[in-house]
């Protein structure tokens, strides 16, 4: 389905969790609005803060430690932008379980001079080490289930 920019802000003020729309949603795309096509591109690419010394400690993805966002753009699109990266890697973490190791992330900035994450590839992930083995055991209990 698609819909215009009036017709989904009315659905998504008037929906409910529990309405068809939310429960086939798979994912929402937008459009950024600029006279000269789809606006300046601002491209980081993403390195992890990890531990050289042992590769398997869990990845901390401080991005309180870069700075407040105003002063980053005030000083550097690119860390602003970088600074984003490493709130996506921290809610993948916690959210998803999933370390993000690297990716080049794409951002671009309308003629509003709002910066808009757009697209991200290059993507090497793990996942996160205990999470691993609580999976496992998952799919251990589950296949003992289905034996019984």
């Amino acid at each position: 389905m698609i819909l215009k920019e009036n017709e989904f802000r009315s659905k998504i003020g008037n929906g409910k969790k529990t309405d068809a729309l939310f429960e086939n949603l798979v994912y929402v795309q937008t459009c950024i609005r600029s006279k000269s096509g789809i606006g300046e591109p601002i491209t980081v690419t993403f390195y992890a803060p990890m531990n050289l010394q042992n590769i398997e400690d869990e990845i901390r993805y401080d991005y309180n430690s870069l700075g407040e966002d105003v002063e980053l753009l005030k000083a550097s699109e690119e860390l602003f932008c970088l600074k984003q990266c490493y709130k996506m890697a921290y809610y993948m973490s916690k959210l998803h379980k999933i370390e993000l190791i690297k990716f080049r992330a794409e951002f671009f900035k309308d003629e509003n001079e709002t910066i808009w994450f757009s697209y991200a590839s290059q993507i090497v992930a793990r996942p996160i080490k205990g999470n691993v083995e609580e999976n496992s055991k998952r799919k251990q209990n589950t296949f003992i289930n289905k034996e019984h």
